[in-house]
C-alpha cells in the first residue's frame, strides 16, 4: 500500500468492512415470520442493507403489502431484540479487510467506523471479531441523536474530532474495494472544499 496522504479513515460497517447480510437477514425473517410475512432469500437480504435496520426491515416489509405504523414498530423491536443476541453469528471481515487494518493501524493512522448500524450493535460486532482495538471511535446511527445520522455530515466531523492533527490533512472514507485491491496504490479524489478525501482504487478509476 502506497503512501498516504491523510491521518484518519472513515469506514462504513455493513457490506464495506463487515459481510453481515446474512445475520441481518436472519433478523428481518424472523420479523417477517411473526407478522405473517414471507421470508426473503438470503441474497436478497444485501440488496436490503442501507440506511439501517429499521430501513431494511421497512423496505422488506413494504415489498409485501406493508404495515399500519404500529404494527410495524412491533416487528422492528422483535427484529432489534433478535438481532442483539444474533449479530455475529455468521457476520465476518471481507477478505484482506483485517489484514489491511492492521497494516493501516502500523502505520499510525487513525481509523473510525461511521455507520447506520446502532453504536452498540457495531461495538459488540466488532468486540467479538477482535477488530474492535483497531478504531478509535465507533459512530452510530444513534450516537448523534435524532436526524444527525449518515447522510447528515454530523457523524464526519465526530469522527475528525478522534484524530485533532488530521484537521486539514483530509479524512477518507474507505470504499469496499480497498480490500480487494490491497496491493494496488489507491487514487485520490478530493472534494472542492478541501475538507474530505474520497479514496479509490486503480480497479474503479
Amino acid at each position: 500500500m502506497s503512501q498516504l496522504p491523510f491521518q484518519i479513515i472513515g469506514f462504513d460497517l455493513d457490506g464495506t468492512l463487515l459481510e453481515t447480510h446474512r445475520d441481518l437477514g436472519a433478523a428481518v425473517n424472523h420479523a417477517l415470520e411473526l407478522g405473517g410475512f414471507e421470508k426473503v432469500p438470503a441474497d436478497h437480504a444485501s440488496d436490503l442493507i442501507g440506511g439501517g435496520a429499521k430501513i431494511m426491515l421497512m423496505r422488506a416489509v413494504d415489498e409485501q403489502g406493508g404495515l399500519p405504523e404500529e404494527e410495524f414498530r412491533k416487528l422492528y423491536k422483535a427484529m432489534l431484540a433478535f438481532y442483539a443476541e444474533n449479530n455475529a453469528v455468521h457476520t465476518r471481515p471481507y477478505p484482506n479487510a483485517a489484514e489491511v487494518l492492521a497494516d493501516l493501524d502500523d502505520r499510525g493512522i487513525a481509523m473510525v467506523v461511521v455507520t447506520n448500524k446502532f453504536e452498540s450493535f457495531a461495538s459488540q460486532i466488532l468486540e467479538s471479531l477482535g477488530l474492535r482495538d483497531r478504531f478509535a471511535g465507533v459512530i452510530g446511527g444513534d450516537t448523534m441523536g435524532k436526524g444527525r445520522s449518515k447522510p447528515a455530515p454530523d457523524p464526519i466531523f465526530e469522527a475528525k474530532k478522534h484524530q485533532a492533527h488530521a484537521i486539514g490533512r483530509g479524512f477518507c472514507l474507505s470504499p469496499r474495494s480497498l480490500w480487494r485491491d490491497k496491493l494496488q496504490p489507491p487514487l485520490f479524489h478530493q472534494h472542492s472544499d478541501r475538507r474530505r478525501i474520497n479514496c479509490g482504487t486503480k480497479a474503479h478509476a
